[in-house]
């Protein structure tokens, strides 16, 4: 699974040989090489039709561009600068204690604006997908 395979690649003092082994490859490389950072994702909740999850992204990461067909999830900043990125035109800022609700099926992503983490909650209700956008 992904998520702890992520954990633990992101604990101690580097990859751990069965975490790398279950990420792709040029994601490995790319965050050995210093190239692409890895978020932290820790699951608080995970059922079929309710997830919420404790998040942390590196200074100036963003996150994958995706929708979800029939979830609508709130982001709650924990820590940090978070700006939330609709589309191609609309962004809102989060500052610690803001939320921001996500409609479903509206594309969009993450950015830490900061040189430091932020630090977020993800509450999801609805049936889960990820619809991974190429741009």
């Amino acid at each position: 699974m992904w998520s702890q395979a992520h954990n633990q690649a992101r604990h101690g003092d580097g990859f751990s040989i069965a975490a790398a082994a279950s990420i792709s490859k040029p994601r490995v490389l790319a965050a050995l090489c210093g190239l692409e950072k890895l978020m932290t994702r820790i699951d608080l909740i995970k059922k079929d039709e309710a997830r919420v999850a404790r998040i942390t992204l590196d200074s100036r990461e963003i996150s994958p561009r995706h929708f979800h067909t029939n979830v609508n999830e709130n982001i709650v900043c924990l820590r940090g600068e978070i700006e939330v990125r609709l589309g191609v035109v609309e962004s809102f800022n989060l500052q610690p204690g803001e939320i921001f609700e996500v409609k479903a099926k509206a594309e969009h992503y993450l950015v830490n604006l900061l040189e430091s983490q932020s630090e977020y909650l993800l509450i999801q209700e609805g049936l889960y997908d990820f619809v991974k956008v190429n741009t």
